[in-house]
C-alpha cells in the first residue's frame, strides 16, 4: 500500500512538473506575440497619427469635420501611449533585462524630470514643490529607466490630483540605498487597489481628475524597472488621504540587478 502511494505521489508530482512547464512555455509565446505585434503596431499607428495632425491644421477641413478629427487624434494619442507601454512591459518581464549603467548626480535627474513636467502642472493648476536631500551625491544605475520611473510616478500623480492640489517630490539615501518618493492631493487608494496597483493593466476605481486615459502600465512598468536594478516599489494610500508611491534601489546597481553594461 505505501508503495503505491509513492509510485502515486510520484506520478503527481510529475504531471505538475509537466503542467508548470506548460504553462511557462504558454508565457512566453504570449510574451513574444505581444512584443511582434505591438512592435508591428506602432508604424501604422504613427501614420494615421501624421495625417490626423495635418487634418487637424486649420483650414485643411471644415469646422464641421474639425470634431471629429479631434476625437481620432485623442483616440490614435491613447493607442499609441497603450502599444508603447506593452512594448515596455514585454521587454521587461524577461529575466536579465538589461541595464546601461552609468554614474550620475540622482537629484539633478529628478530636477530635471521635475522640470519636463512643469508645463503640464501648471496648466492643470497643480503646484509641484521639491524635497531633495542636498547630500544624495552620485548613483550607479541605468539613468534611463530610473528616469521612467520618475516619469510615471509624476505622470500618476498629476493625471489624479485635482486643480488646487498638491504633488511633492522628494528624495532621499544612505550608503547603500537610495529613494525618490511622490506625495500626492488626489482621491487616495482603497485597501483593495492598493493590492493590485503595481500588476499590469490594473485600472483603480478612482476616476483620473483632468480625463486623461489610463493603461495600467506605468505603475508595472517602474515595479519592473525597479526590480531589475535590484530594488523595490512601494505605496501608502488611504481613500480621500491622496497616496504617496515610491522606489528604492541600491545606489550601486550590479550583480543580481540584472545584467547591464558600465560605462563612468
Amino acid at each position: 500500500m505505501v508503495d503505491d502511494c509513492d509510485v502515486e505521489i510520484a506520478r503527481l508530482e510529475e504531471e505538475i512538473r509537466l503542467l508548470r512547464r506548460h504553462l511557462d512555455e504558454l508565457g512566453t509565446s504570449s510574451d513574444k506575440f505581444l512584443a511582434v505585434a505591438t512592435h508591428d503596431l506602432r508604424v501604422p499607428l504613427s501614420s494615421l497619427k501624421l495625417i490626423a495632425e495635418m487634418l487637424a491644421q486649420p483650414g485643411r477641413v471644415s469646422l464641421d469635420t474639425r470634431p471629429l478629427i479631434d476625437t481620432m487624434l485623442r483616440n490614435l494619442e491613447t493607442m499609441e501611449t497603450l502599444v508603447t507601454g506593452v512594448l515596455n512591459a514585454s521587454r521587461l518581464s524577461h529575466p536579465g533585462t538589461r541595464l546601461n549603467l552609468e554614474e550620475f548626480d540622482l537629484n539633478q535627474l529628478v530636477e530635471d524630470t521635475v522640470a519636463g513636467v512643469f508645463p503640464q502642472a501648471i496648466e492643470r493648476e497643480v503646484t509641484v514643490d521639491a524635497h531633495l536631500s542636498p547630500e544624495l551625491g552620485r548613483v550607479c544605475a541605468d539613468r534611463g529607466r530610473v528616469g521612467q520611473m520618475m516619469n510615471n510616478l509624476l505622470g500618476n500623480a498629476l493625471k489624479f490630483t485635482p486643480a488646487g492640489g498638491t504633488v511633492v517630490v522628494a528624495s532621499d539615501g544612505d550608503d547603500d540605498w537610495v529613494e525618490f518618493s511622490v506625495g500626492d492631493t488626489g482621491p487616495g487608494l482603497t485597501p483593495e487597489d492598493r493590492e493590485r496597483i503595481f500588476t499590469s493593466f490594473f485600472r483603480g476605481s478612482a476616476e483620473a481628475a483632468h480625463g486623461d486615459p489610463c493603461t495600467g502600465l506605468g505603475l508595472y512598468i517602474t515595479k519592473r524597472i525597479a526590480e531589475a536594478h535590484g530594488g523595490s516599489v512601494g505605496v501608502e494610500s488611504n481613500p480621500d488621504e491622496g497616496s504617496l508611491f515610491f522606489f528604492r534601489i541600491p545606489r550601486r546597481a550590479g550583480a543580481g540587478s540584472g545584467t547591464g553594461s558600465y560605462r563612468r
